[in-house]
């Protein structure tokens, strides 16, 4: 039988959780020969390696890969272009795959000729209960999801997240899977990796898809539940963003109206939801999210202005 899908766990120093992330591909309720795990190893310099190698004597669908340059995105291409499947699933080292994880990915895709993109709903695993201040703004910085309780092609301003989230094979090779500049580099907390690829392959055409049968459960560190946290990993968004912005246009003057545009459409909604919010860290964190746009903005601009190349 050949290999259907292939299942993606990235990992950088978390030995003490990819262990699960593992188990949970290993008892997924399908015939091993039709599925693969690929690990992929970015640089981990902990007892990673000690505790993928019994797994790997012991499943015969399990492979392990090393990605030395630093950078999710890096280790994810990697894991993509080892992948045997018609669909590639990736899989945090955070997190632990339902039983039938894979199984309701491939009948996604194949429910849904249009679908080129597929996920689902992401529960959280807490470490701690979350204190009061912990509210619904800041969850979706948490990675977890819950858009509907019923199968949905997610409209403009919803998205699914890299923790749970699946690919044909070809649109990834096709749209060279996610960019290097973007996503976390150690532990940086940059992101949209995944977004900026996903939004090429919509403008192709094809369509995102979620499924509440899709699940993973998402552990979230004692870390995670703390205030500097947010602000870093809101600034972090904002620096993405900035990134991501500059990748969208073909010209330094169009980058300059994007830039403009963008400042004053974060300086509107920012003020909306300052004035009405009723929390003083969402307050905080939106504008640690302004600062961070304009870190990476702002040299991207001055640098642009000063080279001959007017890309």
């Amino acid at each position: 039988m050949s290999v259907r899908i292939s299942a993606v766990v990235c990992t950088y120093n978390r030995a003490k959780l990819v262990g699960q992330a593992i188990d949970s591909l290993a008892g997924q309720n399908l015939d091993k020969d039709s599925f693969e795990i690929i690990i992929v190893d970015n640089g981990s310099t902990d007892s990673t390696k000690d505790i993928v190698a019994p797994k790997i004597e012991k499943l015969s669908n399990v492979r392990y890969v090393v990605e030395p340059t630093l950078g999710l995105s890096h280790a994810r291409n990697l894991g993509w272009k080892k992948a045997r499947g018609k669909y590639v699933a990736f899989l945090d080292d955070d997190a632990i795959a339902d039983q039938s994880w894979l199984k309701n990915i491939i009948s996604a895709f194949e429910r849904n000729g249009g679908a080129g993109i597929v996920g689902g709903k992401i529960s959280p695993v807490w470490s701690k209960e979350p204190e009061k201040w912990v509210k619904k703004e800041l969850l979706d910085s948490l990675s977890l999801l819950n858009w509907s309780d019923e199968d949905i092609f997610l409209e403009p301003g919803q998205w699914l997240c890299g923790t749970n989230i699946a690919y044909l094979r070809g649109l990834l090779e096709k749209y060279c899977g996610f960019c290097p500049t973007l996503g976390r580099k150690g532990n940086s907390l940059m992101s949209n990796e995944e977004i900026y690829l996903n939004k090429r392959i919509i403008a192709a055409g094809f369509r995102v898809y979620y499924s509440p049968k899709i699940i993973v459960k998402h552990y979230i560190p004692e870390e995670r539940l703390q205030k500097q946290w947010f602000f870093s990993r809101f600034q972090c968004q904002g620096k993405s963003d900035a990134i991501m912005d500059w990748k969208e246009v073909d010209s330094r003057k169009k980058y300059l109206v994007q830039f403009l545009l963008n400042s004053k459409e974060l300086f509107i909604q920012n003020s909306i939801k300052i004035w009405f919010s009723k929390t003083e860290i969402y307050r905080r964190v939106l504008a640690y999210r302004t600062i961070g746009y304009l870190q990476s903005a702002l040299p991207i601009i001055l640098k642009s202005l000063f080279s001959k190349n007017t890309r």
